[in-house]
């Protein structure tokens, strides 16, 4: 047997070494690069998920805004006789009806985005269905109509931080749908002492109404101060006091902007798009 026999299977083995010491660190370093692309990938998923979940929530708050207010219209028109103030209505109505195609243009976006909302926004569209109905209801029997078409409203955007797994935007998310259902209850409240003053009579069921909505009015608040971070809380304050604020002062535009400026650093293009800027519920309670 040659020497040159002898030694092929010897020089083998050292190349199968030396390729094996190049392949090995390369494969490891191909699995970390999927791991990070595919984390990369998650993040900017979620990031673009926020900002349709940001729009949704600011859609919604502002919809269930414009129904109270169209409620409280209503209901002080029939106070009035149903003649004096009836522009007042129309006008009023115009603005719900503007509320609810952003409100459906970001429904489609927050459908397209996250499944698992259908449930909610079917529940909210059956209601929204019997809206036309309620306008038209001359007696007053429609108040319960426009009180549950809100209430569902109001559930969309309770369903929506759950879409989020970013605990920052989901937690933001959450401090918009606290603050409309706190609103919301405010409201109420205020629909209630209207109808009292009318009547001139305060009996126990409405005392306990009361009560029991002031109670709810105090736990979303509370919900709220949980869930929002100290720089929406230390905003609100002062809004809440004046009644007043501008759109960098509502942490339903806070969060949107935040959830779109993680996706910028990501690399993406954000659209820009026209967000309503639901009024303070002390507005709310003012209208009528």
């Amino acid at each position: 047997m040659s020497t040159q026999t002898v030694g092929a299977p010897r020089l083998r083995s050292v190349r199968v070494r030396l390729m094996l010491l190049v392949l090995l660190p390369m494969v490891g370093l191909l699995t970390l690069a999927v791991a990070q692309a595919g984390s990369a990938a998650a993040a900017i998923s979620d990031a673009s998920r926020g900002v349709v979940m940001a729009d949704a929530a600011t859609a919604s708050a502002g919809l269930v805004h414009e129904l109270e207010r169209e409620l409280a219209e209503t209901v002080a028109l029939r106070d009035r006789g149903g003649s004096s103030g009836k522009a007042l209505v129309t006008v009023q109505r115009g603005r719900t009806d503007a509320a609810l195609r952003r409100y459906e243009a970001a429904r489609d976006a927050a459908l397209g985005a996250a499944v698992a909302l259908a449930p909610a926004y079917a529940a909210a569209g059956a209601q929204l269905d019997h809206l036309p109905a309620a306008r038209t209801d001359p007696g007053g029997t429609g108040d319960r109509t426009y009180r549950d078409i809100t209430a569902a409203v109001v559930e969309v955007g309770q369903a929506l931080p759950n879409q989020l797994t970013d605990p920052h935007l989901a937690g933001q998310a959450r401090a918009i749908a606290e603050l409309t259902a706190a609103t919301h209850a405010l409201a109420q409240q205020r629909d209630l002492v209207r109808a009292v003053l009318t009547r001139g009579s305060y009996p126990a069921t409405d005392q306990a109404s009361l009560a029991g909505l002031a109670a709810v009015e105090r736990e979303r608040r509370d919900a709220f101060l949980r869930a929002a971070d100290a720089e929406a809380v230390g905003v609100r304050a002062p809004v809440a006091r004046t009644g007043r604020g501008r759109h960098h002062a509502d942490p339903r535009h806070r969060t949107r902007r935040r959830a779109a400026s993680t996706r910028q650093r990501r690399g993406l293009l954000v659209r820009r798009g026209d967000a309503c800027d639901p009024s303070d519920a002390r507005d709310t309670a003012g209208s009528g």
